[in-house]
């Protein structure tokens, strides 16, 4: 094999691994949220944007989502340990959250609510 076909092919795997790696980011840009306690408080393990935006808990209503329960701005990157305050305590046994860049929603996760 001559080696500029090997410098070509591994041009080409470096380029398809970043590929995966931006599309997973974008897959789980929320990590698994454990149940949370309904006391007006919700935790993320981890955050990830792709660019500036919003982090957002919304209600579930019969027919989709509902009103922001509480919302937060984060820089691109990943963020640990997210600790976000609610206005608003949900009155259902799920919440929404939600990843806006752009003015765009980018990623949703259900998170279960215990103690309503």
């Amino acid at each position: 094999m001559s080696r500029y076909l090997l410098m070509i092919l591994t041009a080409v795997v470096m380029i398809g691994a970043a590929e995966l790696a931006h599309a997973q980011a974008t897959t789980d840009a929320i990590a698994m949220v454990p149940p949370q306690d309904n006391n007006g408080l919700v935790v993320f393990p981890s955050v990830t944007l792709k660019a500036d935006g919003e982090l957002q808990v919304r209600s579930i209503m019969d027919r989709g989502e509902g009103f922001v329960l509480g919302s937060m701005p984060l820089a691109a990157g990943t963020h640990e340990n997210v600790r976000l305050s609610l206005r608003f305590k949900p009155m259902v046994n799920s919440v929404l959250a939600v990843v806006v860049e752009d003015g765009e929603v980018v990623y949703e996760r259900e998170i279960e609510v215990r103690g309503n």
